[in-house]
């Protein structure tokens, strides 16, 4: 049994610097990481050796720059995790606000495509994995497969919730 991979990219704001730092980083001793930055990637434990571990339970806040009235958006570039019925297995969900007791922007798993998106500057993102990992046939994703681009959206520039996305990790 196998598990897959699950990396994101994301970018808050419209800064660019080092993506590549440790900030990001699934660190379960650290729950939930918060995250001010204005570029960051995040990955699942052993992203950069093999496929995530079962049993991971990852958490993050991610902090849009504050006094912008704005709202968030995920977008998933390359997403490919354990499918099941109503991602009860391994899953990517996201909550409008710091913690999930806000409101479920939705929950991810299989080849996800489809954004999140918030209304405010805070989004809490949970990806969880059970211990089944994956059976029989299915492939094992490439590495640096799993890639998603977060930006902050200005409500004044954007008509909301009808948004235009042309901008890719």
């Amino acid at each position: 049994m196998t598990s897959n991979v699950f990396l994101l990219c994301l970018s808050l704001g419209y800064a660019f610097g080092n993506p590549f730092s440790d900030e990001g980083a699934c660190d379960p001793a650290t729950r939930p990481r918060v995250i001010e930055a204005n570029n960051v990637m995040f990955w699942s434990p052993n992203f950069r050796e093999s496929n995530y571990p079962p049993n991971t339970l990852c958490e993050w806040v991610l902090r849009a720059p504050a006094g912008l009235d704005s709202g968030v958006e995920i977008r998933f570039g390359d997403f490919d995790v354990q499918t099941c019925n109503n991602c009860g297995c391994d899953y990517v969900e996201a909550f409008d606000g710091s913690d999930d007791s806000g409101e479920s922007l939705g929950r991810k798993c299989g080849a996800a495509t489809t954004p999140f998106f918030s209304f405010g500057n805070e989004v809490f993102l949970r990806f969880e994995s059970n211990d089944d990992g994956v059976e029989g046939e299915r492939e094992n994703v490439n590495k640096q497969k799993s890639i998603t681009y977060l930006k902050v959206i200005r409500q004044e520039n954007t008509p909301w919730p009808n948004l235009k996305h042309t901008d890719s990790c």
